[in-house]
C-alpha cells in the first residue's frame, strides 16, 4: 500500500482544479453564439474596440451567472428579500465560481476637461 506525502496529494487537489471558465453559446447584446475559455486562478483584462461586447460579457453574461449562482445557495427565506436578475442567454457555462470579482476601470479624464 503506497502512502501520499502531504504534498503530493495538494499537487493532486491542484491537477483536478479546472484551468479556465467555459462559456459556450453566449448571446447577449451584440454578442451572438460566442464561445469563450476565461483562465482561472490570474487577473484577466478583457480589452477591444468600442462596441465589440466586453461590458456585456463581463457584467451581462459572468457576472450575471455568478450572482444567480450566489443566491441559488442562500436560503429561500434569504433569496426572497433580495431582486433577482434573469440568467444570461448561454448554451452553457462551466466552471464559474459563485463570487466572481469585476472592476470596471473609470474613464481616465481627457485634455478637454
Amino acid at each position: 500500500m503506497a502512502r501520499s506525502t502531504p504534498g503530493s496529494a495538494a499537487a493532486d487537489r491542484l491537477a483536478r482544479l479546472p484551468s479556465a471558465i467555459e462559456a459556450r453559446g453566449v448571446r447577449h447584446n451584440n454578442l451572438r453564439d460566442l464561445d469563450v475559455d476565461i483562465p482561472l486562478w490570474c487577473v484577466v483584462a478583457i480589452a477591444g474596440v468600442s462596441g465589440s461586447g466586453k461590458s456585456s460579457l463581463a457584467t451581462g453574461t459572468l457576472y450575471a451567472e455568478g450572482m444567480q449562482r450566489f443566491l441559488e445557495a442562500l436560503s429561500t427565506y434569504s433569496r426572497r428579500r433580495l431582486s433577482q436578475a434573469q440568467r444570461p442567454d448561454a448554451d452553457r457555462i462551466d466552471h464559474l465560481p459563485a463570487a466572481l470579482a469585476l472592476r470596471q476601470r473609470p474613464p481616465i479624464p481627457g485634455a478637454r476637461r
